[in-house]
C-alpha cells in the first residue's frame, strides 16, 4: 500500500523526545551471492497481526492464528485509524501506529488487551517493528522536512535517532538485528536497500521498475521479500531474492498481490491480495503460501478490506 498517512505535518519537535542524526555512509553494492530457501512440509504455526476494516470506514488492529481460525479485534478503537501492526519478538504482543490523540503515534498491545503508548516525536510515524532482542523500534517519520525518514527509538520510548532522512520508509530487521532493509528513492524510482543499524554502509538491493516498500526478511537463508508492480493496472506480485538482489523469484501469478511477510520458520509467508474480488474496492483478503509460491490458502473472507498481515510467534 505504500505510505497512506502523508498528512501535513507541523515542524515543531515534541518536548519528550530528542533527535539525533547519524551520518549515512554509502558503500554500493558488494557481490552477489547466493539465497535459497529451504523448504519445509510442515503447517504453519503462530498468529498473524492485520488491519481490518470493520465498518469500512475505520481501520482497526486485529489478530488471528496461522490457519485463520480464532480471528478478533485486538484493539477496539472504531472511531480512529490504527495501521501497521507487527508482533514483539515474543509473539505476545503488537506494535502498531494510531492516531487516537490527534496525531499518529506508536503503541503497543499485549495479546491480553493491554494498551501503552510509546512517546516519539510530534510528527506522524509510521511503520513501526520491534528489534529481535526486544529492545528497540524502528519506525518512519512521515514527510520530515520533505521527505520520510527512518528513525530508531527504545521500546518504552525515549531518545529518537535519525538513521536515514533522504525519503525512507518501511524498514525491516534483519534476523540477527545487525542490518536493516527498508525502501528509498534513487534517482526518482523506488528500490529497496540495506543498511547497518547505525545508518551506515549502505547498499542497493533491488534495481527494478515498480518497487513499492513493504519488505520482510527471512529467519533463514539470508531471503528478502517485497511485491513489485502498478497499482493502476491491478498488476502487483510477490517476489523473493536474495540481499545483493539475485535470484530474483516472481511467487504469485496474478490477483494483486502485497505486503509479504514471512512466518517465524521461514517457510510460510502471509500477504494480501485481491485475487478472489478482483479489482472491488473491499476486495483485499489474507492469504499465506509457501516459501516456493506453492499451496495457497485464504484465511480471511469478510465484506471489508483485510490487509497489512504480519506474522509472529
Amino acid at each position: 500500500m505504500g505510505l497512506l498517512l502523508l498528512l501535513a505535518l507541523a515542524c515543531n519537535l515534541s518536548p519528550r523526545a530528542t533527535l539525533v542524526f547519524t551520518t549515512p555512509q554509502p558503500t554500493g553494492n558488494a557481490t552477489p551471492t547466493d539465497a535459497v530457501a529451504t523448504l519445509n512440509a510442515g503447517e504453519p504455526s503462530g498468529r498473524i497481526a492485520f488491519v481490518c476494516q470493520l465498518d469500512k470506514l475505520h481501520n482497526q488492529i486485529c489478530v488471528m492464528n496461522a490457519d485463520g481460525s480464532g480471528q478478533r479485534v485486538l484493539v477496539p478503537w472504531p472511531t480512529v485509524q490504527s495501521y501497521y501492526p507487527s508482533f514483539a519478538p515474543d509473539g505476545q504482543s503488537v506494535i502498531f501506529a494510531s492516531n487516537r490523540d490527534g496525531e499518529f503515534e506508536l503503541y503497543e498491545v499485549r495479546l491480553t488487551g493491554e494498551i501503552s503508548e510509546i512517546p516519539t516525536v510530534n510528527r506522524e510515524v509510521a511503520s513501526p517493528t520491534i528489534s529481535p532482542d526486544g529492545e528497540w523500534i524502528l519506525f518512519t517519520i512521515v514527510d520530515l522536512y520533505g521527505f520520510s525518514a527512518i528513525a530508531l527509538t527504545p521500546r518504552k520510548g525515549g531518545t529518537v535517532t535519525i538513521l536515514y532522512d533522504r525519503d525512507g520508509w518501511d524498514p525491516t530487521w534483519s534476523p540477527d538485528g545487525s542490518r536493516i532493509l527498508f525502501a528509498g528513492r534513487i534517482e526518482g524510482r523506488v528500490q529497496l536497500f540495506i543498511m547497518d543499524r547505525d545508518g551506515t554502509h549502505i547498499q542497493q538491493v533491488t534495481n527494478l521498475d515498480g518497487v513499492r516498500g513493504r519488505n520482510d526478511w527471512s529467519s533463514k537463508d539470508d531471503l528478502l521479500s517485497t511485491y513489485i508492480g502498478e497499482a493502476s493496472v491491478y498488476n502487483r506480485n510477490i517476489y523473493t531474492f536474495g540481499t545483493h538482489g539475485e535470484r530474483l523469484t516472481m511467487i504469485t501469478n496474478g490477483g494483486d498481490n502485497l505486503a509479504p511477510s514471512f512466518s517465524p520458520d521461514g517457510n510460510w509467508i502471509t500477504f494480501m491480495s485481491y485475487r478472489d474480488h478482483f479489482k472491488e474496492k473491499f476486495g483485499c483478503e489474507i492469504y499465506i503460501m509457501r516459501v516456493d509460491g506453492s499451496d495457497v490458502r485464504r484465511l480471511t473472507s469478510n465484506e471489508i478490506c483485510d490487509w497489512q498481515p504480519r506474522w509472529g510467534r
